[in-house]
Order: structure tokens, then sequence, then C-alpha cells
């Protein structure tokens, strides 16, 4: 957005400022209201501690608790309190809360009603219920907390018990088979007698067997181990390399000494110098050699390499050595083993059938005890972590709800709803109001004009109200110190510069259609350019309606048309004024044939003689776009100015006149807006401020006062009547 249309917006909110101020005004209106319509809620809350074991073991048996509870803020004790912050909230637990206490609420519907949050620096859990009956909230909030301990504590040891139960089970199956064991070889000892003494010491082989396991597992981890350790030593190698450099070279450091010492001077000269300035490139050039100079230095920098052995890789080859050795022990072992096995299976197959038999119910008899130990004490231990688990589950309750806050509301507080309504409510003010201006198609400014007409604006001139309008046509005369009479002036000015670059004395005032201020502007132009010590005479070439006798209050027996029609002399007809250097051609009797006169011979005769009398003539003509006058007045006329009135908005007209008068071959000076807003014409603002009485010391500022702008009750009376047709 470029800065004439910031100030183009700016204008327009200005200008609509009651627009804003009714849009913000109804929107907090409506804010307010709305306010004031908003559901109102009561609160309840009750507080839960999980005790220090719930916030240091997992809600599961089996897993691995902490040692010791986490710090207050650490992220395990955050991700304990997030889980249980989550699961106070679950469906599952709304509905069991919900369902004692018989209310209309679905758990999806509590959910929005149930916030459950972590208070900081602390274990505890705030439950609170915002509901719009202070009972139902107190109930459902106390409901929640205790159904929420209760599922807790159920949750947190249901695999511990499922887990104690299941190993209670396999116990009472290995007690029983322990039990047959024991009973299977209490009776075959009683009938075998003396066999287990007869078969003697040497048919027993499960020693053997375990040892010769024993040996072959051994074997078995030391040909793994070796194997592991050949894998590390082809990644290894036997030796490290190492490279260092040494730049202890005096040369080196002289030279980079001078390049900072040479970038120091050149940022001083670049902070007062360009980089053509011949001290800021001789540095750059005492640098470039420096740095090459330090590039060659560089290239001789002494390395030297340095080889050493490879600890990492002489360890491997000592493990690898006495891995092999291991293994060489544990084949031979195994070898000594499987002999003697093989020997005492020899001894064991002629042993007697009952003395095997014997050893079959012994071995199954110790694999039974071991069975029956070995889960009874992992059934002791479930029991313990069953009790443990339902420690680490508990959820105190500290505080239950007693009674309800409220009423609140929920959401945003109406404080907070009044700020982003009078937020809202001026971006939507003043997007109406830029809207309005956008859409406003009225010619307000000289840009409006040049982008509609594509001429040059030489005149502006302020809107008057009030009385002080009938004193307009007349402007430069009776109130000269003006900042209204000086907008002619500036006319004025624009036109002798215009005459300067080409020649220019005949000047016409033309306008797209009735009212916009053609003769008033022609009047006091003319009256303006007399002030200027220029000979001038004003042409009333309206003459239908003419009006410049009344303007100036001369008769109008005598005129234009008379001079045209009767052949008058024009030294008759043309009137003095109480201007100096302004003479007055009036309309004269109104004629039948205007157009004709206009159009004729004798007209272009009058004018040529005119321009022989005077150093500008001024003519006033009827509304372009109702009578052909003007466009064939133009083709005599050294210039035109074209006047428009603001705040209209154009029907085509301008432009239709615009295209006539260019193929009438007419020279457009150029476009003169009329009764323009007198804030939005530069030259009556600083001309207000220019003449505003200054304060005298430790006063206030005066107020502002124009020279010649008398009040309207001073205005000295109209030389014309009031019902004049000046302002056409």
């Amino acid at each position: 957005m470029s800065v004439a249309d910031f100030w183009r917006f700016y204008s327009a909110v200005v200008q609509r400022k009651w627009v804003v101020l009714a849009t913000v005004l109804g929107t907090m209106s409506v804010v307010a209201i709305g306010c004031l319509l908003l559901p109102r809620y009561y609160r309840a809350s009750a507080l839960v501690m999980p005790s220090e074991e719930a916030l240091r073991r997992p809600m599961i048996a089996g897993a691995a608790a902490t040692a010791a509870p986490a710090p207050v803020g650490s992220p395990e004790r955050d991700e304990h309190l997030a889980n249980l912050v989550f699961l106070a909230t679950s469906q599952t637990v709304l509905g069991r809360a919900l369902a004692p206490l018989n209310l209309r609420l679905t758990p999806e519907q509590a959910q929005r009603l149930v916030t459950v949050e972590s208070l900081p620096r602390t274990s505890l859990l705030k439950i609170t219920v915002l509901w719009g009956d202070p009972d139902h909230a107190i109930r459902l909030t106390n409901s929640v907390a205790q159904t929420f301990s209760r599922f807790y504590e159920e949750l947190s040891h249901r695999e511990a018990t499922n887990n104690r139960r299941f190993l209670q089970e396999q116990l009472d199956d290995a007690e029983a088979k322990l039990h047959k064991a024991e009973a299977d070889l209490t009776l075959f000892s009683g009938e075998a007698g003396g066999a287990r003494a007869a078969a003697g010491p040497h048919d027993d082989v499960s020693p053997y067997e375990t040892e010769r396991d024993s040996a072959a597992a051994q074997l078995r981890e030391s040909e793994a181990r070796l194997r592991a350790v050949k894998a590390r030593l082809v990644r290894e190698s036997s030796t490290i390399v190492s490279e260092q450099g040494t730049t202890d070279n005096p040369v080196v450091t002289q030279l980079r000494s001078d390049l900072a010492r040479m970038e120091n001077e050149l940022a001083a000269e670049l902070a007062i110098h360009t980089e053509l300035h011949p001290t800021v490139r001789s540095l750059r050039a005492r640098i470039d050699d420096a740095q090459k100079r330090l590039n060659k230095e560089l290239r001789t920098v002494v390395r030297t390499t340095t080889v050493a052995r490879n600890p990492l890789y002489d360890n491997l080859v000592q493990a690898q050595a006495n891995l092999e050795a291991d293994k060489a022990a544990f084949a031979a072992k195994l070898g000594a083993m499987d002999a003697a096995l093989g020997r005492r299976q020899g001894q064991a197959r002629t042993a007697s059938s009952q003395a095997v038999q014997l050893a079959a119910l012994n071995r199954e008899y110790r694999i039974a005890e071991e069975t029956y130990s070995r889960l009874h004490a992992a059934v002791e231990q479930a029991r313990v972590d069953e009790k443990v688990t339902s420690d680490a589950g508990a959820l105190r309750i500290v505080d239950l709800a007693t009674r309800a806050e409220g009423p609140v509301t929920k959401g945003p507080t109406p404080v907070q709803l009044l700020a982003l309504g009078l937020v809202l409510s001026l971006a939507l003010g003043l997007g109406l109001a830029i809207g309005l201006d956008l859409l406003d198609s009225r010619l307000k400014t000289t840009e409006d004009v040049r982008r509609l007409l594509e001429l040059p604006v030489t005149g502006v001139i302020p809107a008057m109200a009030g009385r002080a309008r009938k004193a307009l046509p007349r402007m430069m005369d009776l109130e000269p110190g003006s900042a209204y009479a000086e907008a002619y002036r500036f006319l004025r000015t624009d036109l002798l510069f215009t005459a300067q670059e080409r020649p220019i004395q005949t000047v016409m005032v033309a306008t797209a259609k009735p009212g916009q201020g053609g003769t008033t502007t022609i009047a006091n132009l003319a009256i303006a350019t007399a002030e200027a010590d220029k000979r001038v005479i004003l042409v009333d070439a309206d003459l239908r309606r003419p009006s410049l006798h009344e303007i100036f209050n001369l008769p109008n027996d005598v005129g234009l048309s008379t001079v045209l029609a009767d052949g008058v002399e024009l030294g008759e007809a043309l009137r003095p004024t109480s201007v100096d250097n302004l003479l007055v051609l009036t309309g004269g009797p109104t004629p039948r044939n205007a157009s004709a006169l206009i159009a004729s011979q004798r007209m272009r005769d009058l004018v040529q003689q005119l321009r022989q009398h005077c150093d500008f003539v001024f003519f006033d003509t009827p509304s372009a776009a109702a009578f052909s006058d003007a466009a064939v007045l133009s083709q005599l006329m050294d210039g035109v100015l074209l006047v428009v009135r603001a705040q209209e908005s154009p029907r085509g007209t301008e432009l239709q006149i615009k295209q006539l008068l260019n193929k009438a071959k007419a020279h457009i000076i150029g476009v003169v807006l009329n009764d323009v807003d007198p804030e939005k014409v530069d030259s009556y603002h600083f001309h207000s401020h220019y003449y505003r009485p200054q304060p005298a010391p430790g006063q206030g500022e005066a107020p502002a006062a124009l020279p010649g702008a008398e009040a309207e009750d001073a205005l000295p009376p109209a030389p014309y009547p009031e019902t004049s047709a000046a302002q056409e």
C-alpha cells in the first residue's frame, strides 16, 4: 500500500467517523447483551493425591520400579501424572461415576464438564466440574474422585493378582506330582529290597552325564567367544598412525599479525570512504598480497607422522590365545568324559533292571522336589508383588467437594468478550468506512478527477457554506484576503504560467452540466487577472440565461446579443466595473436564435476585435451537455477551462464533453474542481494556520481567524439579488 493510499484511507475513516462509531457502539451493545445472556455455571472441586509408590512404579505387575521417587517437576513424574489425568477423564471412569447418580448425562457429555489438572510443583490432582446446578456439580465431583480412586487401585494390581493365582495353580499341581513321585519311590524301595546296594556305585551314570554336558557347554561357549574375538581382530588395526604439524614459523606469525592490523585499518576507512577511495584500494591490494604470502608459507609447514601399537589389538590377540587354550582344554575334557561315560554306560547295561528303575524314580523325585521349591518361592514373591502393587495404586482423596463456587462463566470472561468485541468492531467499522469510500464514485479529490478525465487539475476551489456563499461569485472583490480568494489566485497564476509556454489570450469556461460553478469560476478568475495589472474583458456568452450583469450590478439592455444581432458597436456594449482593468460585456436581451448568433461570422469577428482591446478575454458559456454553444465557441478560443463540481457522481457527461471539445480541436488547459471540502484543500488548510493569531507568552492558543473571513452577519450587502443564478 502506497503513502497516497494510506492517506486516502485515513481521510475516508475521518470523514466517516460516525460510521465507525456507530459500528463500534452497535457491536459492543450486542456483545454486552450477549454477556448478560451467557449461561452461568457452578464450579465444584476435589483434590486427589497419588502415593509415592504410584508415582514410582508402573500400574502393571512385574515391571521394574524406580529405586526412588522421581523429584517434583522431573519428566518421569510428569509422565505418570499425565497418565493419571487422562485416566480420570476416560469414559470408563466417568461411566461408572454416573451410574449411581441417575443423571441424564452420557460419558461423552460428562467429558465436556469434568476437567482434571495437575497442580504446579505438587503431586495433587484437582478434579473440577462445571455445571448449571450446584448440587449436581458437587455430587458428580465426589463420585468421579471416589470412582477414580477405586478404579485405579483395581487396575494397578489386577495383573499381579492374576499372576499370583496362576502360580498358585502351578504350585498345587507340582505338589501333587511330588507326593506321587515320593509314593512311587517308597513303594519300589520296599519291593526291591537291597537292589540299590547290589547295583553298586558303578551303575550310576548321572554324575558323568551331568559333567559331560557341562564340559560340552563350556566348549561351545569358548568357541563362540573365540569367533567373536576373531571377528573384532579383522576390524582392528595392529598400529595407530597419527599425523601432527607445526606452525612455529616467525614469518607466518608476523604475516597473520599484519593481516589483522590491515583488516582493522580497512574497516575504519570503509566507515568514512567508499570502495573507490585510493586509501581503501591500496589497503585491499596490501591485504591480498599478505594473504598470498601467508598461504605460501603455510605450505612449508613441517608435519610428523607417529606410528604406535594398538593396545586394543594386542589385548584381542592375547584374548584369542587364551580362548584357544581354553578350547583345547575343554575339548580334551569332553573327550575324557565321553570315554568315562561310555565305560559307565557299559557297566550300567550289565546292572539289574531294578537298579535302573530305582535311579529313574530318584531322578523324577528330585525334579519334582526342585519344581515344587521353585514354584513355592514364586508364589511367595507374587503375594509380595500383589501387596506392593496394591499400595502403589493407592489414590488418597484429600478433599471432597462440599460447596460449589458460582455462578461463573465458562470460556472467555465478559471482560475478554468486550475487549474482543471492541477490537473486532473497530476492524469492522474501519473496513466498512474504507469499503464505503471504495464504493463511493463521487469526485472528491484531484486524484479522482485526474483518473476520470486524464487532464491536469489547474485549480481547486474550497466549498463555502451559509450566507457567505452569496459572496462567492465576487469573492476576489468582496473578500480579497480570504482563503477562497487565494484559491482563485492560484488558478490565475497557473493560467499566466501556461500563457508563457503557449500564447493564450481568449479563455472560456465549460461545464458538463448546469450547477457546476462555471460562472463563479470565470468571474473570480477575471477579477484575479485584472488585479495582476492585466486588461481583462469578461464576456457573458450564456445568451439563454445571462447572469454576469447581476453579479457586477450592471444594466443588461445592451450586450452580446445586441452586438451580434443589431450591430451595436462594441464600445457601447462594454461596461466598466468597480474592479480596475476589468470590463464586462453582458449577455444582453435574450435572443430567439442564440446558437445561430454564437456560430455566426459576426461572433468570429467580435472575438478578433476583443483581442485588440485587452490582454485576456474570458467567456462564460452555458452547459456544454445541454447546448452546443460551448463546443462551437471553443473553436475560437486559445484555451478552455473545464469546471467540475466535487461531491457529485459522474454520469459520463464529463467524458462526453471532453471528447466533444477534442473533436472541436479545442485546447483544454485543465480542470477546475469546484466546491471541494475545505479540509481537503491544502491552500485553505495552511492559509488558516498561517493567519492564526499567535498567543501571548503564558497564554493559550488563540482561536483561528482568516483575514477577510468575518462572521456571516458582518458580510457586506450583496450587490445582486439573493436568488441570483450566479452559482451555475
